[in-house]
């Protein structure tokens, strides 16, 4: 009986952690998302930059100070080029990025498709955050979906699961997570996506709601993803950068897949100047 107290007193000390996080970092991310330009550019190459350093770190390659700068640097640039619509620049530094991180790799003894992978997963991310961001029409409105919509599935996720339970979808990989804990997930997605498609005169609710229920099962597919990578490592979070959440990357691993796969369908839709027109027109 002490025990299932201490474990409940644990779960609960566990969550408070994580909304006292929550509460620090959403206004944050809101702020610049609401500010655009350059400074949302920061803070989406600031992340990128982390993830790349947690996942090098996560699979036991590490970077040097020196690679650590250039990271920097190269994401930096690379965002700058998206944000003056040089985005053939922008794909080109990217690809030259991957194969440096490959090379890295080489050069070190191991690791290159691991430490080049880490590059890619990051930089398309922000590619995709950016190039939605940068429509002056609906970007604003778009970015705040795509966080809505994670930021609900998260939730609504983690409390279904706790309290309805029941059978676990792939519980080699991450045990706690249940297809009760998914349909709510959906369920949340598809409703803010309602909510906040309905403010806008052109925008499909239906259809909205609809596309967002669908996002946020790729959003509980990127944290499998991340799940199965820690689990291939050996890892229990990404790093420690987040009290209650581990590494930056454990707390965005479902937007980054939402980000890009988001930002094709606006592209495709509508070409990447007028990308977050392309998912709410």
């Amino acid at each position: 009986m002490a025990k299932g107290k201490e474990t409940g007193g644990f779960a609960g000390k566990e969550l408070l952690i994580r909304i006292a996080a929550a509460a620090v970092l959403a206004p944050v991310a809101l702020a610049a998302v609401w500010a655009g330009d350059w400074i949302f550019a920061l803070l989406c190459a600031a992340g990128a930059v982390i993830v790349v350093l947690e996942w090098w770190k996560m699979c036991g390659y590490g970077a040097s100070i020196v690679e650590a700068v250039v990271i920097a640097l190269a994401f930096a640039a690379t965002a700058w080029l998206v944000l003056t619509f040089e985005l053939q620049g922008a794909v080109a530094l990217f690809a030259v990025m991957i194969a440096a991180g490959a090379l890295s790799g080489l050069l070190r003894k191991g690791g290159s498709g691991w430490r080049a992978a880490g590059v890619a997963y990051a930089g398309l991310a922000m590619l995709a955050l950016l190039v939605i961001r940068n429509d002056y029409g609906f970007g604003l409105v778009g970015v705040v979906w795509i966080l809505a919509l994670v930021w609900a599935t998260d939730i609504a996720a983690y409390g279904a699961g706790r309290l309805i339970g029941g059978p676990k979808i792939w519980p080699r990989v991450s045990p706690k997570k249940t297809w009760a804990g998914l349909i709510g997930g959906v369920a949340a997605a598809a409703a803010t996506g309602y909510v906040i498609a309905s403010q806008l005169a052109e925008s499909p609710a239906g259809l909205i709601a609809l596309m967002s229920a669908g996002l946020a099962v790729v959003a509980q597919a990127g944290d499998f993803m991340e799940s199965a990578l820690k689990r291939r490592f050996g890892q229990k979070d990404s790093g420690t950068l987040i009290p209650g959440h581990g590494g930056l990357m454990d707390r965005v691993d479902g937007l980054l897949a939402v980000a890009v796969v988001a930002a094709l369908i606006g592209i495709w839709r509508e070409g990447p100047d007028l990308a977050a027109r392309g998912l709410l027109i």
